[in-house]
């Protein structure tokens, strides 16, 4: 449980690196914090270089995170993605969504 609450973290604090290494090594992807927000949603949301966030959600999508599941208000990942305004990210799942 604990590698799970780091990984929020490390997303949370845009820690690539740390976030990377959770994710590959098996934490639970479907996590939620107290606002429901999952691993992918938070990495959407990520302030950091767009080629970054998209390393990371590539990662998270290829360990088979759930791209449907809601946060409390009932939005998903791609609700959070038009909410950063980030073209390439909204490609990006948009793309994942429709393979």
């Amino acid at each position: 449980m604990k590698q799970n609450t780091m990984l929020l973290k490390a997303l949370t604090s845009c820690d690539i690196k740390l976030a990377k290494i959770l994710i590959e090594g098996g934490v639970n992807l479907n996590i939620k914090n107290p606002a429901g927000q999952t691993p992918l949603m938070i990495a959407c949301l990520m302030n950091v270089d767009v080629n970054k966030k998209i390393q990371v959600i590539k990662c998270l999508l290829g360990n088979n995170v759930d791209v449907y599941e809601t946060d409390g208000s009932g939005r998903n990942a791609m609700m959070y993605a038009i909410h950063s305004k980030s073209t390439e990210v909204i490609s990006y799942l948009n793309e994942y969504v429709l393979s």
